[in-house]
């Protein structure tokens, strides 16, 4: 039924629903008309509790009341798309067998019925597209816009053909930074690694995967190793692991998406020790950007955390639709306090960040 490269075929649904990530269950629909499937969707529902997200309790009395109440339970969280993928899309129709009118109406109504069906919470649209954005703000479909969510992504010089040449044209200020920045992995190998070095290694990947993630607030489905060994298998090429190691010891790994013209720095993990004993982190930026020139891609995409960093090194951002529809008053405060703690972790001085020559 689908065009070919789309990203809801089932190889890559399969390496998702295979890996048997925690509190995450699958839905998949699908549209006929006289018995010929003309679209499809995908959904995720995800068991959330209070390890998922941040304590916002003291960001006012309010505020702890509400997190008091909240935080007893765990909620279902339904998503159309994929929590662990920008941009995934959560349908596909064919638009010479159905107008988009039909479609939309049919999209509505199966994901308000299987919202009810699972006893979920919440029904979140992540990612939106501009169809279906235009659906949501034209007709009366109950959901709230979550607010600013950012992405950040560089655009390539195609002149850039070596890291050196992206270095020279940024202001000596940054210059200067950025060498700092790499005193710190001299003492590191890196490496691409094959299948079964991936599999060899998954025990470390899942531990460093998970350490960068007890130390994120924002936690709201989490991997296992399995999860990067099946991607691997099903994208190849297009899936790169790099290892990072002293000696023998993975001390962090970076996954990367290649795809089209645009190289996707992926999850990543390493200690909070060994990011502060050897400047990891802004390395491994430093490694996509270096990486994403040699293979001339046109946008180098990274994602929607440490903005500040990445605005360092010349990232801009984009900014995502996402919208939610909540079934209680409490989660319906709950989510503003979240989002008023993200905001704030966000900060602004990314904003005035801008490494390149006027």
């Amino acid at each position: 039924m689908l065009p070919a490269g789309h990203k809801l075929k089932t190889a890559n649904l399969a390496y998702i629903e295979d890996s048997n990530i925690d509190n995450l269950t699958h839905y998949y629909g699908v549209l006929t008309v006289n018995g010929a499937m003309v679209g499809g969707m995908y959904l995720q529902r995800l068991a959330v509790n209070k390890n998922h997200y941040p304590d916002f309790s003291n960001t006012g009395t309010i505020a702890g009341h509400v997190y008091k109440t909240v935080s007893k339970r765990s909620y279902g969280l339904l998503v159309a798309g994929n929590l662990f993928y920008t941009g995934f899309p959560s349908y596909w129709f064919n638009n010479q067998a159905i107008s988009a009118d039909i479609f939309y109406k049919a999209f509505k109504q199966s994901v308000n019925k299987l919202l009810s069906a699972t006893n979920s919470s919440a029904l979140m649209l992540k990612d939106v597209d501009g169809q279906l954005k235009k659906q949501l703000e034209t007709k009366n479909w109950g959901f709230s816009h979550m607010g600013e969510d950012i992405f950040m992504e560089m655009a390539l010089n195609p002149e850039w053909k070596t890291f050196d040449d992206y270095t020279k044209s940024l202001t000596k200020k940054y210059v200067a930074r950025i060498k700092k920045m790499q005193e710190g992995r001299r003492e590191l190998a890196i490496r691409q690694l094959n299948l079964a070095e991936i599999e060899a290694y998954l025990p470390d990947i899942e531990r460093l995967y998970l350490d960068v993630c007890s130390h994120s607030s924002v936690k709201i489905g989490m991997l296992n190793g399995a999860y990067f060994l099946n991607m691997k298998k099903a994208l190849g090429e297009k899936f790169e692991v790099w290892g990072w190691f002293k000696g023998d010891e993975m001390m962090a790994f970076t996954t990367s998406v290649i795809e089209n013209g645009d190289y996707e720095v992926y999850y990543i993990g390493y200690s909070e020790a060994n990011n502060k004993a050897y400047c990891i982190y802004p390395n491994i930026l430093l490694h996509s950007v270096e990486r994403s020139i040699l293979l001339q891609k046109k946008t180098l995409k990274l994602g929607r955390t440490a903005l500040e960093a990445k605005a360092i090194i010349g990232c801009k951002p984009v900014y995502l639709d996402n919208y939610i529809k909540l079934k209680s008053k409490p989660m319906q405060l709950g989510l503003k306090y979240m989002l008023k703690v993200f905001a704030t972790e966000r900060g602004k001085e990314w904003k005035k960040r801008n490494p390149f020559k006027a």
